[in-house]
């Protein structure tokens, strides 16, 4: 199974919907984004996941053993269907 990551960053005037299918992609947008101070609201842990198990195969064994907790408290769609709006959003302080 493939996972995707959808992100959303929501500045005060409007909000940037993304969808990275690309681990070394991810792994990137997640060290610069790290870099700034701004609250990240991920309740799933998806940076730290991927922080702690940059290793492709043992992170999707994890998510392999978690997704389908997670598609029923969260509503995400598996086969790849559509997109869902903030499961992963960052939020730029005023």
């Amino acid at each position: 199974m493939n996972y995707y990551v959808d992100i959303n960053i929501i500045t005060p005037k409007e909000e940037y919907a993304f969808q990275i299918m690309n681990h070394d992609t991810l792994l990137s947008f997640f060290e610069t984004v790290s870099s700034f101070p701004i609250p990240i609201n991920d309740p799933l842990h998806i940076l730290q996941l991927y922080t702690d198990m940059p290793d492709n195969y043992a992170r999707t064994k994890y998510l392999d053993r978690h997704f389908k907790k997670w598609a029923q408290q969260y509503h995400l769609d598996n086969p790849r269907g559509k997109c869902i709006p903030r499961q992963f959003s960052f939020h730029k302080k005023s």
